[in-house]
């Protein structure tokens, strides 16, 4: 089973990449999805060691501090999950490579 977990603020945005998966992604229909709100939901559940995705698609903030902090703390505890860093522009980018990111998404997703 492929899990993927969305962390993002904004529930419309979760929504439509919902959405997208659900409907365009070329997936099986054998994955889960999860939904979180906030850098805090995700920390505390790998903390609690109760984090197992394989696609973890993470928010920026505006100043990148929270995303990039999460995912040094992911690749520190060794948590093998692909991050696809979403975000407003593409200005955090190149910081998102230097935390070994998968790749990352522009909003609005077309």
């Amino acid at each position: 089973m492929f899990r993927i977990a969305i962390c993002d603020e904004d529930t419309s945005f979760q929504k439509l990449l919902l959405d997208y998966i659900a409907k365009d992604a070329d997936i099986d229909d054998d994955y889960v999805t999860e939904c979180f709100d906030s850098y805090t939901e995700v920390k505390k559940r790998l903390d609690d060691k109760k984090f197992s995705f394989d696609i973890l698609f993470l928010m920026v903030d505006e100043s990148g501090k929270g995303s990039m902090s999460l995912v040094q703390y992911i690749r520190e505890k060794k948590i093998d999950v692909d991050v696809f860093f979403v975000a407003n522009n593409a200005e955090h980018v190149t910081e998102a490579f230097h935390c070994k990111a998968f790749n990352y998404i522009v909003k609005p997703l077309e």
